[in-house]
């Protein structure tokens, strides 16, 4: 996990996207947005199969079933939202999430991320998102919810 996040950071978000790190660095999130560019995803994939190792056809088959979920118009996209496990519970992960929250609406775009943990699905509702897909992923991933906040 350590690995994958280290890539949506220094791969996608540093230099295609927004980035907000709480003070103390306990924090991050990381955005990518409809004027930020592309990811190089081919350049990307060697190292995505590589620490998705023996799962890496099983990852490949989530992105496909994700896919359809996904906005296709313009959007911001939460690559990823972490907060170092002994700071959560402190209001850090909303923290790091506002700004992009509040970018997303003034350029009236929806924000969009997916997340497979069940308990995040509450944290996201009371930050505006509504589930719009609920996706049990193939070979025995997990299920999946797509999330969505349109701008207000």
């Amino acid at each position: 996990m350590t690995g994958l996040q280290r890539l949506f950071l220094e791969h996608v978000g540093l230099p295609c996207g927004r980035v907000w790190v709480s003070d103390d660095l306990a924090a991050v999130a990381v955005w990518t947005t409809p004027t930020s560019g592309e990811p190089d995803l081919d350049a990307l994939g060697p190292r995505l199969r590589e620490l998705a190792g023996d799962r890496a056809a099983a990852a490949a088959a989530a992105e496909e079933a994700m896919a359809p979920h996904r906005p296709t118009g313009p959007a911001w996209f939460l690559a990823t939202v972490g907060v170092a496990p002994g700071r959560q519970g402190e209001g850090l992960g909303r923290a790091v999430l506002a700004p992009g929250l509040r970018a997303a609406a003034e350029e009236g775009h929806p924000a969009y991320l997916e997340t497979s943990l069940e308990s995040n699905v509450g944290f996201y509702q009371g930050l505006g998102f509504e589930v719009t897909a609920q996706v049990p992923l193939p070979d025995d991933g997990p299920v999946t919810w797509a999330m969505r906040k349109d701008p207000a």
